[in-house]
């Protein structure tokens, strides 16, 4: 799973097993960042885009128990 975030909104998006990429959208509010927290399992590999709003994310995803987070920088891309 990817997450892009943006000012006002995030972009998910989601490597099924199948191969399937699905996307999925949210805004990175409190209650937008509750949302897509319930989405996820433990066992999801995530790739975030460094940020100040994505180390409060990792933080918190941690705390969850996330344990499989890679911070990218999207200039490398």
């Amino acid at each position: 799973m990817g997450i892009d975030l943006g000012k006002t909104k995030y972009t998910v998006k989601i490597i099924h097993q199948n191969g399937k990429i699905t996307d999925k959208e949210g805004k990175t509010t409190v209650a937008g960042g509750n949302q897509l927290y319930a989405q996820l399992r433990n066992s999801d590999r995530i790739g975030i885009e460094v940020c100040s709003l994505a180390m409060k994310m990792v933080r918190e995803l941690h705390g969850m128990g996330f344990t499989d987070i890679a911070m990218m920088d999207a200039h490398r891309f």
